[in-house]
């Protein structure tokens, strides 16, 4: 991560490796990445999204976590200034706290539920798979949440999950 994240380092590290890098834009689709993206402002990185994605389709999903639903409102409900606050690393990884916590996921849950815990965060990032059968689209564990939905799949195998979260 980008230095922040604290007990959830290892979650947003796995969720950078199924996602994306921190100046990456619509992973998998032209490109893939504009350089300086983490540099910008928030708003700026949004615009440069949204330039990418006109000039080469897709969602354009920015960031490590490949925020693509309402970026600037989730930026803002982490506590930041979508004009001021740079889409550094450390900011990155801020919105991405938020996100986990908006979906209920503890560090308790983590240990003690995996299973819901990765149906939770494989609905807020496809590139998880699941450890359990879950979603209107998943037909397998490992599956992710929205497979084959836009073309969305896990991108990451159900035993380097168990690794990272520890079981």
């Amino acid at each position: 991560g980008g230095g922040g994240g604290g007990r959830y380092k290892v979650i947003l590290d796995l969720v950078a490796k199924a996602e994306g890098g921190y100046d990456s834009v619509n992973y998998g689709k032209g490109p893939g990445k504009i350089p300086g993206l983490s540099k910008m402002t928030i708003r700026e990185a949004y615009n440069a999204s949204e330039r990418y994605r006109a000039k080469y389709g897709g969602t354009g999903a920015m960031g490590a976590y490949q925020l693509v639903d309402n970026p600037l409102g989730r930026a803002t409900k982490a506590g930041l200034n979508v004009d001021k606050d740079l889409f550094s690393p450390e900011n990155q990884d801020k919105i991405a706290l938020n996100l986990i916590k908006e979906r209920g996921v503890t560090i308790d849950m983590i240990k003690n539920n995996p299973e819901e815990a990765s149906v939770r965060l494989s609905a807020e990032w496809a590139g998880l798979p699941m450890l359990k059968v879950a979603g209107p689209y998943a037909r397998r564990v490992g599956d992710s949440y929205y497979q084959g939905y836009n073309g969305n799949r896990s991108t990451i195998s159900v035993g380097r999950l168990r690794q990272e979260i520890g079981r």
